[in-house]
């Protein structure tokens, strides 16, 4: 069986460690080889220890590709675990394929990690279409609103346009429309002109779909121009970084 020998499993992973998720990518890392260097403190699985190798990406599909190759080829893994990124994944599915290994990804949120199913593909977090739903339940059922004017900020690849279908969706089963619906391109950093139309549609509750630092950019933006809407964070979001830098 590949990467695994009498004595070892060797695990691969890719993720940004220095692009514009980082903060997540080494937070991943860190977690997993902790995890990892405490089970092999313990015995290992049947005796034999985990080697975990992490590849940088920098949330880029092409990188993603050189990775998994690199993985593949290089230190020939039994599979590759706790990667993220809709659009990273979504670009070595041929590869998974071709190579029929075993691949985990968290933080993966697009529908396409499972519509239709991925033979080597374990999803295993709620997608941003079900998060959208989750969201307007609550503020529809638990809030109480009344007539409420609904809007998404999402990062423009597969991840943030399954969160709008969702967020649509939803809306809709309430009888309503999305009051704005703003993108923005991967590694944005000026996010102004999306709170100018926020702030024109009179946008009362914000979901956002994406990393931390432009989650925390809006909230600051809206603070300067003014407004004051609710905001809903996806998976992605709940991390400390989030509060500390808005």
């Amino acid at each position: 069986v590949p990467g695994v020998s009498m004595n070892e499993i060797k695990l691969g992973h890719f993720g940004d460690l220095t692009g514009p998720a980082a903060f997540i990518g080494n937070l991943l890392v860190n977690t997993t080889n902790a995890f990892y260097n405490n089970l092999n403190d313990r015995g290992g699985i049947h005796g034999r220890k985990i080697v975990f190798i992490p590849e940088d990406n920098k949330y880029d599909p092409v990188r993603t590709v050189a990775a998994f190759k690199y993985l593949i080829s290089k230190h020939n893994v039994f599979a590759i675990h706790n990667v993220y990124g809709s659009t990273p994944v979504a670009a070595v599915f041929p590869l998974i394929e071709k190579e029929k290994i075993p691949v985990f990804p968290t933080f993966a949120t697009s529908t396409i990690m499972y519509t239709p199913p991925e033979r080597y593909l374990f999803s295993m977090v709620a997608v941003a279409s079900d998060e959208a739903k989750i969201v307007v339940d609550y503020i529809m059922k638990e809030m109480k609103a009344k007539d409420p004017r609904l809007a998404i900020c999402y990062q423009d690849d597969e991840w943030g346009k399954d969160g709008r279908e969702g967020m649509e969706k939803a809306a809709s089963e309430y009888g309503l429309k999305l009051v704005a619906a703003e993108s923005y391109k991967r590694g944005s950093v000026d996010l102004s002109s999306q709170v100018v139309r926020f702030k024109m549609a009179k946008a009362e509750y914000i979901f956002y779909i994406g990393f931390a630092p432009n989650f925390a950019t809006i909230m600051k933006e809206c603070r300067k121009m003014g407004i004051s809407p609710k905001f809903f964070g996806d998976v992605a979001t709940v991390t400390p970084q989030t509060l500390e830098l808005a």
